[in-house]
């Protein structure tokens, strides 16, 4: 298949998007193309160009016949006119690994996640795939696929502000020392006091409750931490 450098997506031809390589319709690398599902690939670039400020935003805005609706005080993502309550029947995937709450077996706090500096990708399933991943993929799969130090080499410092006392602020940090072992650092935190209706109940309009991450993983050879 052929590869690209490239993570701005746009600038690739038909036959060069179809040869992308996905990983989460069957859990191994295989040409867009070729993949047996509904899939949708987001870039970690695309997500900042757009200004994209969480998981369940970039779901809403950049998946076709998905939303996202607060239930006060979940996020609840739907796939197809098809809503579940805690988001019993939508998997998280990092990397391939299931990522869903144990609590409620769904990913309805990470739905928030507001800290991206580290997705390299995000790739989104539609529809039932339970015959791979079981029960809990319903609807549908989200996969988010980290940086490493091979994407990634520097040092970055971001910060925002905006209205409603929006503020964020992240370091990151990736290189390689040689052609076997690279390593990517990422750490950030969001808060937001929202809009001034919040006072009206359950209303909760741009609201972030202060939340902070870190991610970090060190490759050698085929070996990762």
């Amino acid at each position: 298949a052929q590869s690209t450098a490239t993570d701005d997506l746009s600038e690739l031809s038909i036959e060069e998007l179809m040869s992308i390589q996905v990983v989460s319709s069957t859990q191994q690398s295989v040409r867009f193309a070729e993949a047996p599902s509904s899939t949708f690939v987001v870039t970690g670039d695309q997500l900042r160009k757009w200004g994209i400020r969480r998981l369940s935003e970039l779901i809403e805005r950049l998946v076709p016949g998905a939303i996202s609706a607060e239930d006060v005080d979940d996020i609840i993502l739907s796939f197809r006119g098809i809503t579940t309550d805690n988001n019993i029947r939508v998997l998280l995937l990092i990397n391939g690994h299931e990522y869903n709450s144990q609590w409620n077996n769904g990913p309805s706090s990470e739905a928030e996640l507001g800290l991206l500096d580290d997705i390299k990708k995000v790739e989104v399933l539609i529809g039932p795939h339970t015959a791979v991943y079981g029960s809990a993929a319903f609807l549908g799969v989200i996969n988010i696929i980290t940086k490493n130090g091979n994407d990634f080499s520097g040092v970055q410092v971001t910060g925002n502000y905006g209205s409603g006392d929006y503020k964020k602020g992240g370091f990151t940090v990736g290189g390689r020392t040689d052609e076997k072992l690279n390593y990517f650092f990422s750490a950030g935190g969001l808060a937001a006091e929202g809009l001034d209706n919040n006072d009206n109940f359950p209303l909760n309009i741009s609201r972030f409750p202060p939340s902070w991450r870190f991610f970090g993983n060190v490759n050698y050879g085929s070996l990762e931490l």
